[in-house]
C-alpha cells in the first residue's frame, strides 16, 4: 500500500499524539511486530501461538486489532489470511475510527518487515512464550486489582484460576511419546517404579494393593473410599494413613469433621494398639508404644488440621500445603476428610460442585506431587443396596457419578449384616488395575483397626450369627453364598 503525501502527515500525526505515556519494556514494539508477521505469514508458528496468544497482550491496539483478525481467521477455515482480506477486515472494523489509515500503515510495515527463514525457529518461538508469560502476569495482575475491588462471594477461587492459567501458560504442542523409540526406555521406568516402594502408597490392605498395576497408589493419584453414613469411611481413611506412617510416608490430614483432638485419639489407638475408650488410663503405655514406633530425629510425621463443615474448598487445603511448607513440613500423603463436607464452589448444583471438587483435589495431588486420599457419602441407592446384601458400586453415586471420573481409585465399605464388625471392601474402579474385586476385612471395635480376614471366616462369622438369632426365634436360616 502506497501513501500519498497528505496520508503521510496524518499517520504521522496520529502516531505522535497515541505514543505511550508510560515507559515499556525495552524493544517492546518492536518484538511484537515479529511475532505478528510471524503469525500472519508462517503456518507453524500461528499453530503453535494461538493457544499461548491474546490480543490483549499486545501493548498497541492496532496489533491487538490484527492478531484478533488472524486468530478469528484461521480458526474458522484453518488457512492463513491475506493481505488484502487483513486490510479489509481492518476497513469494515474500523470505518468511523479516526486511527484507520494507522493500522493499515502498521500492517504494511509488519509484512515488509519480516523476512521469513532468516531467524532461527527455536529461538522465534521461545520468544513467542517468554512473549505470552510475561504478557499473561501482566494481565493477571489488572484483572486481580479488578477482582478484589468488586469483592464478590468467589473472589480468591477466581484470582487462584486466573494466576494458575497465567503461571503455567507454555508450549502445548510437544512431540509426546515416540512409542518405537522409547521402548527399552519405558521398560527401564517400569522396572524402576516396581522397586521404588517410597512412591507408593497403601490402601490399608494389602490385597487392594495387589490388584494395583504398581502394588498401591502413586504420587499424583487419588483414591477414595465409598459408604452409607456410619459405613467406617473415617476410621478406613484413618488406617490408610496410619499404614503409610508406618512405612515411613509423611501424613497431612484434613479433617472436616472431628475436631483434631478427637482424630489425634484415633490414630493413638491404632499406632499403640490400645483400647480407644482406655487411652488416658494408658497414658504412658499409649505414649512409649508409639515412640517406639517411631524413632526417627524428625517426629513432625503427622499433622492434624482441623476445619469446620463447609469452610473449606481446594484452594484453603493448597493454601495450608503452602504454609506447611514454610514450617518445613511436605507431606508424601494428604487425606481429605471428606469431600462431602468441603465448601461447595458458589453457581454450581451440589452435585456438579462436588464433582468439581473432586477434579480438583487429583489436579493439587499432581501439583503437589503427593498421593491424595478422601471419601465419598454413598446416595439412597447405596443405602438400598446394602439392606439387600449388595455392594455399593457406581450406581449409588446416581447425579454425583461425575466424581468417579478423576478418580484412579475408589473402594466401597460394604456390611451384610450390620450387627456385625465385618464386612467387605468392593474395589469400584481401578484406573491402572483389577477391578470389581471383594476384600473381606474384620474391624476391632476397641482399637478401630481393621484388618483382612478370608471370604470363608467372613462366611462363618455372619452364618454364626444367623444360627444364634434363629434359634431364638425359630426361623430358617438364609444360605450364605
Amino acid at each position: 500500500m502506497i501513501m500519498n503525501e497528505k496520508e503521510q502527515l496524518i499517520v504521522k500525526s496520529l502516531i505522535e499524539n497515541s505514543a505511550p505515556k508510560e515507559k515499556h519494556f525495552v524493544h517492546d514494539f518492536e518484538i511484537s511486530q515479529k511475532i505478528l508477521g510471524l503469525l500472519i505469514l508462517d503456518r507453524y508458528f500461528l499453530v503453535q501461538s494461538i493457544d499461548l496468544i491474546k490480543p490483549e497482550y499486545f501493548e498497541d491496539r492496532g496489533h491487538q486489532l490484527i492478531c484478533n483478525i488472524v486468530f478469528s481467521f484461521f480458526r474458522q477455515y484453518k488457512t492463513l489470511p491475506n493481505k488484502l482480506f487483513i486490510e479489509n477486515e481492518i476497513k469494515e472494523r474500523k470505518r468511523d475510527d479516526n486511527n484507520l489509515l494507522l493500522y493499515l500503515a502498521e500492517l504494511h510495515c509488519i509484512l515488509s518487515t519480516y523476512v521469513s527463514g532468516v531467524e532461527d525457529r527455536t529461538y522465534l518461538l521461545d520468544k513467542i512464550v517468554d512473549f505470552a508469560k510475561e504478557q499473561s502476569v501482566r494481565l493477571a495482575v489488572v484483572k486481580t486489582i479488578d477482582l478484589v475491588k468488586v469483592r464478590s462471594k468467589n473472589t480468591y477461587q477466581e484470582i487462584w484460576d486466573l494466576w494458575r492459567g497465567a503461571l503455567t501458560t507454555d508450549k502445548g504442542h510437544e512431540l509426546g511419546l515416540d512409542y518405537f523409540n522409547t521402548l527399552e526406555e519405558r521398560y527401564d521406568r517400569m522396572l524402576q517404579s516396581t522397586t521404588t516402594r517410597d512412591e507408593i502408597f497403601t490402601s490399608g490392605f494389602a490385597t487392594i494393593d495387589g490388584y494395583l498395576a504398581a502394588g498401591g497408589l502413586c504420587r499424583g493419584e487419588i483414591g477414595a473410599y465409598v459408604g452409607i453414613s456410619g459405613s467406617g469411611k473415617s476410621i478406613a481413611l484413618i488406617n490408610a494413613a496410619a499404614l503409610n506412617l508406618l512405612l515411613g510416608k509423611k501424613v497431612c490430614y484434613i479433617t472436616l469433621e472431628m475436631n483434631d483432638d478427637k482424630i489425634a485419639r484415633r490414630f493413638d489407638s491404632l499406632l499403640s494398639s490400645q483400647p480407644f475408650n482406655t487411652l488416658a488410663d494408658n497414658k504412658n503405655i499409649v505414649i512409649q508404644s508409639i515412640r517406639q514406633n517411631f524413632t526417627q530425629e524428625d517426629k513432625r510425621r503427622l499433622v492434624i488440621k482441623h476445619y469446620p463443615s463447609g469452610t473449606a474448598d481446594v484452594n484453603t487445603c493448597r493454601a495450608y500445603l503452602s504454609q506447611l511448607s514454610l514450617y518445613g513440613f511436605k507431606p508424601d500423603l494428604v487425606v481429605v476428610d471428606y469431600v462431602g463436607e468441603m465448601r461447595d464452589i458458589p453457581g454450581y448444583k451440589t452435585y456438579e460442585s462436588r464433582q468439581l471438587l473432586v477434579r480438583e483435589l487429583r489436579t493439587l495431588a499432581q501439583e503437589e506431587k503427593i498421593c491424595l486420599f478422601t471419601a465419598i457419602q454413598a446416595n439412597r441407592q447405596g443405602k438400598e443396596a446394602q439392606d439387600c446384601e449388595g455392594e455399593i458400586d457406581e450406581a449409588a453415586l446416581a447425579d454425583s457419578f461425575g466424581q468417579a471420573r478423576p478418580m484412579d481409585a475408589m473402594w466401597s465399605l460394604n456390611k451384610a449384616d450390620q450387627s456385625l464388625n465385618i464386612g467387605y471392601v468392593f474395589v469400584i474402579k481401578h484406573r491402572d488395575g483389577v477391578s470389581k474385586q471383594k476384600v473381606f476385612y474384620e474391624m476391632d471395635v476397641k482399637t478401630l483397626s481393621m484388618s483382612e480376614i478370608h471370604h470363608s471366616t467372613y462366611t462363618e462369622k455372619i452364618s454364626k450369627a444367623r444360627r444364634e438369632r434363629a434359634s431364638k426365634i425359630g426361623e430358617k436360616i438364609p444360605r450364605i453364598e
